[in-house]
């Protein structure tokens, strides 16, 4: 363990022994290698091959099943005791858990038949803010202020958002998206936006940097996930179309969200049999992880079946039908993970967040 030094020669606190988030391998794998993933599965979704298959767009679209896939853990989550009593403990966490999502459901069908139009925009809006909002809360994971050159907390989620939107925007704007070109001064709210989110690059990049110059080393892992997570969203200013912008962040968001599911239950299981070991006869027959992934592939399956159905059915009602259950669907798992990973809640923070951050 090293020991570093302000600049003006007060001792700073030791070197954190583990910098990573997860783990070691944990981080590699989940967060930095699915970046070659993300860009095979961008260049692959732009082959000709590729373009002129149904089933091969299909199957590029979700990532080679990774979209609904990585849906299946919000509904797995209600398979654990803990947080079924956690959920049925007051009106507030029965309202989200059990109410709230039958009532997404039937909006979702009831909004693809009524006004597709806004049900589109609507998802498309807090798509995007899915995305981001799992990213910052990583980046903020990954601060070690005490040990490491970190930028003002707020800067992580407001550089973020700030490139998103801008890049987001730009594709808009290319691809009339909504008609959004034919907004009155949309061509100038656009390019304010990309100055604002290069301000606000500056701004965060500066932090770090003013903090560097007091002594404190960088924190290289923090600052690589960070510049992968803006750079996901730049090919909204270069793509022909608008299904393409956003392809690298979903499937780099599929990577991290699978494998700190499968983190969690694993560690979990683990911290349970130590407190119990008469449960390790259980586990040894289906392993948590398995019994996770069975629960996202029966998911996936009945996914994919739906939206089959939705693209190749005559029936204008059975369209609309499967359309709106897959909106539903979506607008659940945006909900559910809203709650299920808030760390200012007490719950998350107790059981959840000690298993998914790695042990100093």
């Amino acid at each position: 363990m090293q020991t570093y030094f302000r600049s003006d020669g007060n001792v700073m606190p030791s070197l954190q022994p583990n910098p990573w988030l997860i783990g070691k391998r944990e981080d590699i794998l989940y967060f930095f290698l699915p970046v070659f993933a993300a860009l095979l599965v961008f260049f692959m979704a732009q082959h000709p091959l590729v373009s002129n298959s149904m089933f091969l767009s299909m199957i590029a679209a979700y990532g080679f099943g990774l979209g609904p896939l990585h849906q299946g853990p919000s509904w797995f989550t209600y398979f654990d005791k803990d947080n079924r009593t956690y959920y049925a403990s007051n009106f507030t966490n029965r309202f989200r858990f059990f109410i709230l999502p039958p009532v997404l459901m039937i909006t979702g069908v009831l909004a693809t038949l009524l006004c597709t139009q806004f049900l589109f925009a609507a998802l498309t809006l807090c798509h995007i803010d899915h995305l981001l909002q799992q990213s910052v809360r990583l980046s903020r994971l990954y601060r070690k202020e005490d040990a490491y050159a970190a930028a003002n907390p707020k800067m992580e989620g407001i550089s973020q958002y700030s490139v998103a939107v801008a890049f987001s925007m730009v594709g808009f704007y290319r691809f009339n998206f909504l008609q959004f070109a034919t907004v009155p001064g949309a061509y100038y709210w656009t390019v304010a936006a990309c100055v604002l989110a290069f301000v606000c690059v500056c701004v965060y990049l500066g932090g770090i940097l003013k903090r560097r110059h007091e002594g404190l080393p960088i924190h290289y892992q923090s600052l690589l996930f960070w510049v992968i997570s803006v750079l996901a969203w730049a090919p909204g200013a270069f793509v022909t179309n608008f299904y393409l912008a956003f392809l690298i962040p979903l499937t780099i968001h599929w990577f991290q969200f699978l494998g700190m599911n499968a983190t969690l239950v694993e560690r979990k299981a683990a911290a349970a049999r130590k407190l119990n070991p008469e449960s390790v006869k259980k586990d040894a027959m289906i392993p948590p992880a398995l019994k996770l992934f069975a629960v996202c592939f029966t998911y996936m399956s009945m996914f994919v079946l739906i939206d089959y159905l939705s693209q190749t059915t005559a029936s204008v009602v059975v369209k609309g039908l499967s359309v709106g259950v897959l909106s539903g669907l979506a607008m659940n798992h945006y909900m559910l993970d809203t709650f299920i990973w808030r760390w200012q809640d007490e719950y998350p923070k107790q059981h959840i967040l000690p298993y998914i951050t790695s042990q100093q």
